[in-house]
Protein backbone atom coordinates (compact mmCIF):
# COMPACT_ATOMS: atom_id res chain seq x y z
CA UNK A 1 0.00 0.00 0.00
CA UNK A 2 1.41 3.39 -0.84
CA UNK A 3 2.12 5.80 2.01
CA UNK A 4 -0.69 8.07 0.72
CA UNK A 5 -3.23 5.23 0.78
CA UNK A 6 -2.04 4.10 4.23
CA UNK A 7 -2.50 7.67 5.47
CA UNK A 8 -5.99 7.93 3.87
CA UNK A 9 -7.06 4.74 5.62
CA UNK A 10 -5.54 5.76 8.93
CA UNK A 11 -7.28 9.15 8.69
CA UNK A 12 -10.59 7.47 7.87
CA UNK A 13 -10.34 5.14 10.85
CA UNK A 14 -9.16 7.96 13.09
CA UNK A 15 -12.27 9.94 12.18
CA UNK A 16 -14.35 6.96 13.29
CA UNK A 17 -12.55 6.31 16.56
CA UNK A 18 -15.06 8.43 18.38
CA UNK A 19 -17.74 6.02 17.23
CA UNK A 20 -18.34 3.75 20.18
CA UNK A 21 -19.48 0.87 17.96
CA UNK A 22 -16.21 0.76 16.06
CA UNK A 23 -14.00 1.17 19.10
CA UNK A 24 -15.79 -1.71 20.85
CA UNK A 25 -15.41 -3.90 17.78
CA UNK A 26 -11.66 -3.59 17.43
CA UNK A 27 -9.32 -5.42 19.77
CA UNK A 28 -5.85 -3.92 20.36
CA UNK A 29 -3.04 -6.45 20.19
CA UNK A 30 0.72 -6.11 20.64
CA UNK A 31 2.86 -8.40 18.50
CA UNK A 32 6.56 -9.07 19.19
CA UNK A 33 9.13 -8.69 16.41
CA UNK A 34 9.64 -12.00 14.60
CA UNK A 35 6.10 -13.25 15.29
CA UNK A 36 4.06 -14.52 12.35
CA UNK A 37 0.60 -12.92 12.30
CA UNK A 38 -0.67 -15.10 9.46
CA UNK A 39 0.66 -18.07 7.53
CA UNK A 40 -0.36 -18.44 3.88
CA UNK A 41 -2.99 -21.15 3.66
CA UNK A 42 -4.19 -20.82 7.27
CA UNK A 43 -7.59 -19.46 8.34
CA UNK A 44 -7.58 -15.80 9.38
CA UNK A 45 -11.04 -14.71 10.57
CA UNK A 46 -10.26 -11.05 11.24
CA UNK A 47 -9.28 -7.79 9.62
CA UNK A 48 -6.05 -6.28 10.99
CA UNK A 49 -4.99 -2.64 10.88
CA UNK A 50 -1.35 -1.84 11.69
CA UNK A 51 -1.23 1.04 14.17
CA UNK A 52 2.53 1.08 14.83
CA UNK A 53 5.57 -0.88 13.65
CA UNK A 54 6.52 -2.67 10.42
CA UNK A 55 5.74 -6.09 9.02
CA UNK A 56 6.77 -8.17 6.02
CA UNK A 57 4.05 -9.53 3.73
CA UNK A 58 5.17 -12.50 1.61
CA UNK A 59 3.01 -13.81 -1.21
CA UNK A 60 3.57 -17.19 -2.83
CA UNK A 61 3.10 -16.62 -6.56
CA UNK A 62 3.39 -20.02 -8.17
CA UNK A 63 7.10 -20.80 -8.31
CA UNK A 64 8.05 -17.22 -7.36
CA UNK A 65 7.57 -15.18 -4.23
CA UNK A 66 6.76 -11.52 -3.84
CA UNK A 67 7.39 -9.57 -0.65
CA UNK A 68 6.71 -6.07 0.60
CA UNK A 69 6.94 -4.17 3.84
CA UNK A 70 3.92 -2.50 5.41
CA UNK A 71 3.54 -0.10 8.28
CA UNK A 72 1.02 2.09 10.08
CA UNK A 73 -2.31 2.26 8.24
CA UNK A 74 -1.79 -1.03 6.38
CA UNK A 75 -4.74 -3.41 6.27
CA UNK A 76 -3.91 -7.12 6.58
CA UNK A 77 -6.16 -10.14 6.18
CA UNK A 78 -8.56 -8.24 3.95
CA UNK A 79 -8.99 -10.92 1.29
CA UNK A 80 -9.81 -13.60 3.86
CA UNK A 81 -12.01 -11.15 5.74
CA UNK A 82 -14.11 -10.61 2.63
CA UNK A 83 -14.37 -14.13 1.27
CA UNK A 84 -13.87 -16.29 4.36
CA UNK A 85 -11.02 -18.09 2.62
CA UNK A 86 -7.51 -18.87 3.80
CA UNK A 87 -4.67 -16.38 4.13
CA UNK A 88 -3.07 -15.50 0.79
CA UNK A 89 0.19 -14.34 2.40
CA UNK A 90 2.50 -14.94 5.32
CA UNK A 91 2.81 -11.82 7.48
CA UNK A 92 5.70 -11.47 9.94
CA UNK A 93 6.38 -8.62 12.37
CA UNK A 94 9.71 -6.97 11.48
CA UNK A 95 9.55 -4.79 14.59
CA UNK A 96 7.24 -4.84 17.57
CA UNK A 97 3.77 -4.09 16.25
CA UNK A 98 0.61 -2.62 17.62
CA UNK A 99 -2.45 -3.68 15.65
CA UNK A 100 -6.19 -3.55 15.99
CA UNK A 101 -8.31 -6.49 14.88
CA UNK A 102 -11.94 -6.70 13.82
CA UNK A 103 -13.41 -10.22 13.71
CA UNK A 104 -15.88 -11.25 11.03
CA UNK A 105 -18.45 -12.01 13.76
CA UNK A 106 -18.21 -8.51 15.22
CA UNK A 107 -18.36 -7.00 11.75
CA UNK A 108 -21.64 -8.87 11.14
CA UNK A 109 -23.06 -7.25 14.29
CA UNK A 110 -21.67 -3.87 13.24
CA UNK A 111 -23.41 -4.13 9.84
CA UNK A 112 -26.77 -4.42 11.61
CA UNK A 113 -26.24 -1.95 14.46
CA UNK A 114 -24.15 0.69 12.65
CA UNK A 115 -24.38 0.29 8.88
CA UNK A 116 -22.62 3.63 8.27
CA UNK A 117 -19.59 2.56 10.29
CA UNK A 118 -19.55 -0.85 8.58
CA UNK A 119 -19.72 0.88 5.19
CA UNK A 120 -16.76 3.12 6.12
CA UNK A 121 -14.72 0.04 7.09
CA UNK A 122 -15.61 -1.61 3.77
CA UNK A 123 -14.63 1.53 1.83
CA UNK A 124 -11.20 1.40 3.50
CA UNK A 125 -10.83 -2.30 2.66
CA UNK A 126 -11.96 -1.70 -0.92
CA UNK A 127 -9.47 1.16 -1.42
CA UNK A 128 -6.68 -1.02 -0.02
CA UNK A 129 -7.51 -3.90 -2.37
CA UNK A 130 -7.93 -1.59 -5.38
CA UNK A 131 -4.55 0.00 -4.70
CA UNK A 132 -2.84 -3.40 -4.53
CA UNK A 133 -4.60 -4.54 -7.71
CA UNK A 134 -3.44 -1.43 -9.57
CA UNK A 135 0.16 -1.98 -8.43
CA UNK A 136 0.01 -5.64 -9.47
CA UNK A 137 -1.41 -4.69 -12.88
CA UNK A 138 1.29 -2.05 -13.38
CA UNK A 139 3.98 -4.59 -12.42
CA UNK A 140 2.58 -7.18 -14.83
CA UNK A 141 2.44 -4.64 -17.66
CA UNK A 142 6.01 -3.54 -16.98
CA UNK A 143 7.25 -7.13 -16.82
CA UNK A 144 5.57 -8.15 -20.08
CA UNK A 145 6.29 -5.03 -22.16
CA UNK A 146 7.97 -6.18 -25.33
CA UNK A 147 7.36 -9.87 -24.65
CA UNK A 148 4.05 -10.06 -26.48
CA UNK A 149 3.84 -9.31 -30.17
CA UNK A 150 0.52 -7.76 -31.22
CA UNK A 151 -1.40 -9.66 -33.87
CA UNK A 152 -1.88 -7.55 -36.97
Amino acid sequence: MSEANERDLADMLESLTGRRELVEGFERVRVAAGTELFLAGDPVGCLVLVVAGRCRVELALGDQEGARESGPGAILGDVSFLDGGLATATVTAISDLEVVQLTRDHFAVLRVRSPGVAAAVMRGVTRSLASRLRRATDSMEAATTGLVTPIA
